[in-house]
């Protein structure tokens, strides 16, 4: 009490962590905690997936969003079968740096992100098609990315090549087989 009378501010603190205590117990007593959101559903990655990501009733920020996840989980999932898809995922990450850097607009990496699953798609169905084996084939789709001419030839020619070169610098005669 004296305390209080010489500080005017200590009954006021008191009120309010009285009123603050009162308030926890409340919110303790009455409200639930659930999950805000459930997680997004992925978009399934095929010829149709622009149509999809356009038809999706969310707002730009979380397409973007969800095409990442879709894009990353499914080069994951399918890198060992379809090697020419680890450099699809680097620029997957590379649109997404840009995109959190604010280099780019949402619009704009939503644009990129659909072309880059188109790609895929497009890969898919020209491994499908080809003769050329899986590794064959990811270096004839780098190649062919960089416009290479007759990038089928150039990456039967490499990886056919490829064995005899040895991986370790300091073989002797290294540079000779590679120079």
């Amino acid at each position: 009490m004296v305390y209080n009378y010489f500080n005017p501010e200590a009954e006021k603190r008191h009120i309010q962590r009285e009123l603050l205590r009162k308030a926890d117990a409340l919110i303790r007593e009455h409200v639930e905690a659930s999950p805000v959101v459930d997680t997004l559903p992925l978009y399934l990655i095929n010829r149709d997936i622009a149509n999809v990501v356009r038809a999706d009733d969310v707002s730009e920020r979380v397409k973007v969003t969800n095409l990442y996840r879709s894009l990353t989980i499914y080069i994951e999932q399918n890198q060992r079968e379809q090697p020419y898809l680890i450099p699809l995922g680097e620029q997957v990450e590379e649109v997404i740096r840009r995109l959190r850097e604010r280099l780019i607009s949402v619009q704009t990496a939503l644009e990129q992100l659909n072309g880059l699953a188109e790609q895929s798609v497009a890969a898919e169905a020209e491994q499908a098609e080809s003769d050329l084996s899986g590794e064959e084939f990811a270096l004839y789709w780098v190649l062919k990315g960089q416009r290479v001419p007759d990038p089928k030839e150039a990456a039967r020619t490499v990886q056919q090549t490829w064995p005899s070169i040895p991986a370790d610098p300091t073989t002797p005669g290294w540079s000779a087989r590679c120079g």
